[in-house]
């Protein structure tokens, strides 16, 4: 056993906002690195040049892995599913289509670096999202 492996636990474990906060950080890292790692994936490995594709394909993962995530690991939702997915799906289309718009008129437009353009988006869209989850 390693050292931090009991004290990540209680963390993670811990009832009340604390545990909640820590699975929700841990989750929200996970579907970005993913998002993320998928785009630089398919735009430089794979050699899909569209930018758009690259986007549309990473944020569905990115999607898929975050509402999981957060409805099993976080929250542990017992709710409606079909409610939560199109409460939650259509955030994610609004998001999907400010991102592709963004990183469409960054690469093409103003020719900012794919990935560069990609962190840049992932955290813009990340922060609307903070705003319209408060209210929505």
């Amino acid at each position: 056993m390693k050292l931090y492996e009991p004290i990540l636990n209680l963390l993670i474990n811990s009832p009340g906002l604390g545990g909640n906060t820590i699975r929700f950080i841990i989750t929200g890292i996970a579907s970005a690195v993913s998002e993320f790692y998928c785009f630089v994936l398919l735009n430089s490995t794979f050699d899909v040049t569209s930018v758009v594709i690259c986007q549309s394909v990473s944020f569905l993962l990115g999607f898929i892995i975050s509402f999981t995530s957060n409805r099993y690991f976080v929250f542990d939702a017992r709710s409606n599913l079909r409610q939560q997915v199109i409460r939650y799906g259509s955030l994610a289309i609004f998001n999907l289509c400010l991102g592709v718009l963004l990183i469409h008129i960054l690469v093409a437009w103003v020719g900012t670096a794919n990935w560069v353009a990609k962190i840049f988006v992932m955290l813009f869209v990340s922060s609307i999202n903070f705003f319209i989850n408060r209210f929505y």
